[in-house]
């Protein structure tokens, strides 16, 4: 579990590198779909983008295994790489490998202390 400090630091990393983004992106993304099967997670990045031109769509709890029906309206993908039954990077790969799809940037969330797998597949996206 988690502490409020930890929660924070988390959706701070996360703002800021969404912010990088879209000035990567060059304009004002007007959807995100968060997919994370943590309410907390999907609470804080709803609240940290509450003042700005964009709506946060989180896919979570029965939709958790199922994101890719929500991907074609977003601008930007936020997806948790601990997902138990699609994780982030099954997500990724899912985006990249779709044509229409494949424009959408994808960033992977994970939490503070659980190490990123540099082998998986979706590292290769």
């Amino acid at each position: 579990m988690t502490s409020a400090r930890q929660r924070a630091t988390l959706a701070s990393r996360a703002q800021s590198t969404l912010t990088r983004s879209v000035q990567l992106l060059g304009a004002m993304l007007h959807k995100l779909l968060l997919a994370d099967d943590s309410v907390t997670i999907q609470r804080v990045i709803e609240l940290t983008f509450a003042d700005e031109d964009m709506q946060v769509i989180a896919v979570g709890g029965r939709e958790r295994s199922h994101p890719p029906h929500r991907i074609g309206s977003a601008d930007i993908v936020l997806a948790d790489v601990g997902m138990p039954e699609m994780d982030g990077y099954e997500v990724a790969a899912y985006v990249k490998n779709t044509p229409h799809l494949a424009h959408i940037p994808v960033l992977l969330l994970t939490g503070a202390f659980r190490a990123v797998d540099e082998k998986s597949p979706g590292s290769r996206v």
